[in-house]
């Protein structure tokens, strides 16, 4: 049977073809976003309480006074026409704004007395249908700008292998990690401030002690100290075996987390009765002594002496009232929502960076395994 080969034709035509693109709404982005700054459009009660001003008050308020015996709160506001037109803001180099007016209730706590009042509370430069705004008569628009946005970030340190880190809030203090080169040990920055060692960081938060910190990072395993071969483990002298937990016998204090043990320190526990210990797994103990490198430098003993450190860097020059006091500030610093907010962008980000999880995002506070997860 005869095969025929035949070559494909490739017709070229110079004819000009019509295309119907319909031209998108190039100013939806900006009027949108604008519109849900204000909610102008919509009541009150039937606001988004997650969106703009809306979400600003509403975060902001109820705030108390130091004696707890009155309180403001924030109850609704209200947006006022500008007064002159666009045209005449041009003219007389005037700024087309709105008028914000907000109402906030009075509550006396002890006789439960409660007044409202609108108040003025500011001005807002009106948007225009063109996307614009007219300050001082000119007409100028805002472009919009890439910013890094919150969540965590991470660098390398190429010189020791090892990483530094930013935890950036959308509203808030940014807490930063970094590692000295030569030391190897790990410090924690607040808003830039001078470096406080992370082990005084993590008890200011309310870690008890030393040991927990150390559990907290390390694995840590059960030793026999009556095995047989006990000697194996403590008779190599090129591997450190360190204690993960405090040893008391009958309420004495003997020895402490992190402490390095050799025959003669098992001999002795022995010896006062004690059978079991913890200690830091020598695997997670090759990876990284950065940890412990810390909590050795580290001189406060308890969380009271940490939050009193902490203090002197974050508030320079003020007087702490109480080592109480102080733990509640740096508490209230990252685990008040009207002072610290990730945001749901930068908790969705945190969350899938730390935790492989993308749902929970209603916690949008700093937490410890946050912290934790970030240093590990």
């Amino acid at each position: 049977m005869l095969n025929l080969k035949t070559k494909e034709r490739r017709i070229l035509s110079s004819k000009e073809v019509s295309f119907n693109v319909e031209i998108p709404d190039l100013l939806r982005i900006q009027l949108k976003s604008y519109d849900e700054l204000l909610q102008k459009e919509i009541p009150s009660v039937q606001r988004d309480q997650e969106l703009g001003l809306e979400s600003v008050l509403q975060n902001s308020f109820p705030i108390e006074s130091q004696n707890g015996k009155v309180t403001l709160d924030y109850v609704s506001y209200e947006v006022e026409d500008p007064v002159y037109s666009e045209d005449e803001c041009l003219e007389k180099g005037l700024t087309y704004e709105y008028t914000i007016k907000a109402k906030f209730k009075v509550i006396l706590l002890e006789t439960r007395e409660i007044r409202e009042k609108l108040m003025f509370l500011c001005r807002i430069p009106a948007m225009t249908t063109r996307g614009t705004f007219i300050f001082n008569g000119v007409e100028r628009i805002i472009i919009n700008q890439i910013y890094r946005t919150p969540g965590v970030v991470f660098g390398y340190n190429e010189v020791l292998n090892l990483y530094n880190s930013k935890m950036i809030p959308a509203k808030g203090s940014w807490l930063e990690m970094e590692i000295d080169q030569k030391k190897e040990v790990l410090y924690v920055r607040i808003d830039r401030k001078k470096r406080i060692l992370l082990s005084t960081f993590l008890k200011s938060l309310g870690f008890e002690s030393d040991e927990s910190i150390i559990q907290m990072f390390y694995e840590t395993l059960e030793v026999d100290l009556n095995h047989k071969n006990i000697q194996e483990i403590f008779g190599e002298d090129e591997k450190e075996v360190v204690l993960a937990e405090n040893i008391y016998s009958n309420d004495e204090f003997i020895l402490e987390a992190g402490y390095i043990l050799s025959l003669v320190d098992v001999e002795k526990l022995q010896s006062i009765g004690v059978n079991q210990i913890k200690i830091v797994d020598p695997v997670e103990l090759d990876k990284s002594r950065v940890i412990l490198n810390t909590i050795e430098r580290d001189e406060t003993i308890n969380p009271e002496e940490a939050a009193e450190r902490v203090f002197s860097v974050i508030r320079p020059g003020n007087p702490i009232p109480s080592p109480e006091y102080a733990i509640k500030e740096i508490k209230s610093i990252f685990y008040d929502p009207k002072k610290y907010d990730l945001g749901i962008v930068g908790r969705y980000k945190m969350n899938v960076k730390l935790y492989m999880n993308e749902n929970e995002t209603d916690n949008r506070c700093l937490r410890a395994d946050d912290i934790v997860g970030t240093v590990k």
